[in-house]
């Protein structure tokens, strides 16, 4: 709407915006004048004004999206997972997560290897950010405990007496971390 007064009399008239440069009387004095077109700071406040709503709604539905793609995330990271470890070997077997919260950075997975020489069970557990990754193998008394940072192995350590067996542990527990650490990215 347009805000203006008689060029003559000094009465105040309101008309739409449609109404800009055409020729119109005034209803008190009857003289004829051309309707002024909107003044510039009308729409730029509006838009001012506007414009933190937008922020804000802007703002919220980011975090909103970001929010529910978190949210979804844990069943992507599962699903790689264990795609990750059939690609390695069938012998992965009886994949439980004990927790997989990627809001709070916290991963816990159970799962099982059946080796020739028996069916070992294996922990990892860890975090996406810089965290170590640790992979216990035969709770409660561990067999082996391994720790990873990133990709690299910090220590391996085997409570055992066969060599051979030692290898094999040191390669699952590798394998595991690193399923894990691709599923995480």
């Amino acid at each position: 709407m347009i805000s203006f007064h008689c060029p003559r009399c000094g009465k105040a008239l309101i008309m739409p915006n449609r109404e800009a440069g055409k020729e119109k009387t005034c209803p008190d004095c009857g003289a004829a004048f051309v309707v002024p077109e909107p003044p510039p700071r009308q729409r730029a406040s509006r838009m001012r004004r506007l414009l933190p709503a937008t922020v804000a709604l802007l703002i919220v539905s980011v975090l909103l999206g970001f929010w529910v793609f978190k949210a979804r995330r844990p069943a992507r990271i599962q699903g790689r997972f264990a795609e990750r470890l059939h690609q390695l070997s069938s012998r992965w077997q009886g994949i439980e997560w004990l927790e997989c919260d990627p809001i709070h950075d916290h991963f816990k997975v159970s799962v099982y290897y059946g080796s020739e020489r028996g069916t070992y069970h294996l922990e990892a557990n860890g975090s996406q950010g810089s965290g170590p990754t640790i992979v216990r193998v035969n709770p409660p008394r561990w067999l082996a405990y391994a720790r990873y940072l990133g990709a690299v192995e910090e220590s391996f350590e085997y409570h055992g007496d066969d060599g051979s067996e030692r290898i094999e542990l040191q390669t699952l527990a590798g394998d595991l971390s690193d399923a894990l650490r691709q599923a995480l990215r």
